[in-house]
């Protein structure tokens, strides 16, 4: 029984790792520390901050 559960962690590991030459995350965008795409990234993050700002000024309207 030990070595049927052994060998499932092994496959789960495996479908979960992927290949072991192939670095997590190293894709065509990079990693969210080191993007490759640098105008995409920072397209990204404007709009997040636009969306904040406009929803602290919606939540300031409606409250205040």
């Amino acid at each position: 029984m030990a070595k049927k559960e052994h060998d499932s962690m092994e496959e789960l590991e495996q479908r979960i790792l992927g290949d072991e030459g192939t670095a997590a995350g190293e894709d065509e965008y990079g990693t969210i520390h080191h993007p490759k795409k640098h105008l995409l990234t920072g397209l990204l993050y404007a709009l997040a901050l636009a969306a904040v700002i406009a929803g602290a000024a919606l939540f300031t309207r409606l409250f205040i």
